[in-house]
């Protein structure tokens, strides 16, 4: 589980398990639904749940250039 919190931190992905729901082997997770990464592989920015798409379309083209 470390090296799934370490990639998570280096990458800056949210993800919680939910606790409300589910019992036994079955629950949920809440976690970062877009990221995006530049050619190097490091971080560039995410999106929310939520974001509109004209706005994450913007943001894109802007990042593409």
């Amino acid at each position: 589980m470390e090296e799934v919190r370490a990639a998570a931190r280096a990458y800056r992905v949210y993800f919680k398990k939910d606790a409300s729901e589910g019992d036994g082997d079955d629950y949920l997770v809440d976690h970062t639904s877009l990221i995006v990464m530049g050619p190097d592989g490091a971080y560039v920015t995410h999106f929310t749940f939520g974001t509109p798409p004209d706005e994450i379309a913007a943001q894109l083209s802007g990042l593409l250039g």
